[in-house]
């Protein structure tokens, strides 16, 4: 029987919490039309409140496509990955920040079995574990050309 250490059972226990949290406030902002709703909402100002433990579990977030985290992310960081370059949309600053964690957070970055059936320049996951139009292993016509120009080395 292995036993785990208290700051092992924290950090589990903080992102149990964390996804909770992250769950809740999807399912209850996931008809608002205002963002400042969305980022007042309780179960978001918890996460950020929750400060630097919970940036990988959001960059986990981020990667998968689930939610806006961008604004968390700069709240708890301090940051702007986004600073110096030229995202032109929500798509940009999101592999900016992606960016960012895989050189700020290495070891909480997912292995390369955790990222198949993701695409590889921008980890999003493939819908039902297959492209369509196939381009090669991880992409297809139509987020080949929403991706391209990205060159994110998520391994």
């Amino acid at each position: 029987m292995t036993t785990r250490s208290p700051t092992t059972e924290r950090a589990a226990g903080l992102e149990q919490r964390f996804l909770e949290l992250a769950e809740r406030w999807r399912e209850e902002t996931q008809f608002h039309s205002f963002l400042a709703d969305k980022f007042a909402h309780p179960a978001y100002r918890e996460i950020i409140a929750m400060g630097e433990p919970a940036v990988p579990w959001i960059l986990r977030e981020l990667q998968a496509g689930r939610g806006r985290w961008i604004e968390a992310l700069e709240q708890i960081t301090g940051e702007d990955a986004t600073a110096g370059s030229s995202c032109a949309s929500r798509r940009d600053a999101e592999l900016a920040w992606l960016q960012w964690g895989a050189e700020r957070h290495p070891a909480t970055w997912p292995t390369a079995s955790e990222l198949r059936g993701r695409c590889r320049r921008c980890g999003l996951l493939r819908p039902s574990g297959r492209w369509t139009s196939n381009l090669g292993d991880d992409c297809d016509i139509k987020h080949e050309l929403r991706c391209a120009h990205y060159q994110i080395l998520l391994s």
